[in-house]
């Protein structure tokens, strides 16, 4: 399959999430692939974010806090052992994970 047919098909695929795609609902351990699930079923449409918070009994703060990092850092800024670096960088550029 060309590379251009294979990420059609996995942006088909994340575009519309299956059951199987999501964390279960009782997930404690939040690992980088499980938070960015949730980032995406939310972005198309599977849950909206009070939903996911209400499924996962997140606060909306730490489910932003997920997007904001993902949006100014990617993926890879998930993953618990790089958060300090990622927001230590941000503190010192003046960035904020919460809207006052």
């Amino acid at each position: 399959m060309s590379q251009e047919k294979q990420q059609d098909s996995q942006q088909i695929r994340l575009a519309t999430p299956q059951e199987s795609d999501i964390p279960p609902q009782n997930t404690t351990r939040w690992v980088k692939s499980r938070k960015l699930a949730v980032i995406k079923a939310i972005k198309s449409g599977y849950f909206t974010e009070e939903k996911a918070c209400l499924y996962y009994g997140l606060s909306e703060e730490e489910l932003e806090s997920w997007k904001r990092m993902v949006e100014n850092h990617g993926p890879d800024a998930l993953r618990a052992t790089h958060l300090k670096r990622y927001r230590s960088k941000d503190i010192e550029s003046g960035a904020s994970y919460i809207d006052n």
